[in-house]
């Protein structure tokens, strides 16, 4: 009689092996498979059928019963994610981030000095400085060229020229409203407001701001200055 019962604990010990086996990368799963921390970084969940590796902040993969808590308000773009639509910021501090589809998408770009940050799950993006065609999430949010000589605007979720700064301050980041400096113009260069009055660049024309567009006032025959304080414009 002991025959068949040494048998019965071969076979349930090959079973718990090959079961204890399925703990790798890779391996098949179901919808229902706990996840589980691999180390303090990183943890194992399923996706698709089968276990990724996703990878956590230091120190921050903690078991709570069937699944993970993990810390993944910074990664890279394109790393597994947990959470589908949550935030996150990019390790150099440059790309607001959110988990779709399983993985990290961009969704605005910060390139201001203040650069990305987390804050009650939402990003906190200073997008003062800009380039032409960032991803950007904020509808007709202004910014700055990183070479401050445009002002830049949110369009459709990506960055697009708005103005020409071609007075001698530029575009002057702010996180709060961009400053353009267009004292400085050439006509039909966009132009802020109605009665703006600039000098042309090649500072022999007074330029009046007029449907959109600046426009010729007047000819100056002894030059067009612009006052260093205040920005005045002055027709001789």
């Amino acid at each position: 009689m002991r025959r068949p019962l040494a048998i019965a604990f071969a076979t349930l010990g090959i079973g718990l092996i090959s079961l204890s086996c399925k703990t790798a990368p890779g391996d098949e799963c179901k919808p229902n498979t706990p996840s589980k921390c691999t180390n303090k970084s990183t943890a194992l969940i399923c996706r698709g059928g089968h276990l990724i590796t996703a990878t956590c902040g230091s120190d921050s993969c903690k078991q709570a019963g069937s699944e993970v808590v993990c810390d993944q308000s910074h990664g890279e773009l394109g790393q597994v994610c947990i959470a589908d639509m949550e935030y996150a910021c990019s390790n150099d501090g440059v790309t607001g981030m959110q988990c779709i589809g399983g993985s990290f998408k961009p969704n605005v770009v910060c390139r201001g000095p203040k650069g990305c940050r987390v804050q009650s799950k939402r990003i906190a993006c200073d997008t003062s400085v800009a380039i032409l065609g960032d991803p950007c999430a904020l509808e007709d949010a202004l910014s700055c060229a990183a070479d401050k000589k445009t002002l830049l605007r949110c369009k459709l979720k990506s960055v697009e020229l708005y103005r020409d700064c071609r007075g001698p301050k530029g575009c002057v980041a702010d996180e709060t409203l961009p400053q353009c400096d267009n004292t400085l113009a050439n006509l039909d260069d966009p132009c802020p407001a109605a009665g703006r009055v600039a000098c042309s660049v090649d500072k022999s024309k007074e330029l009046l701001c007029q449907g959109g567009r600046f426009t010729l006032s007047r000819e100056c025959k002894n030059g067009c200055s612009v006052s260093v304080v205040g920005g005045s414009v002055t027709c001789k």
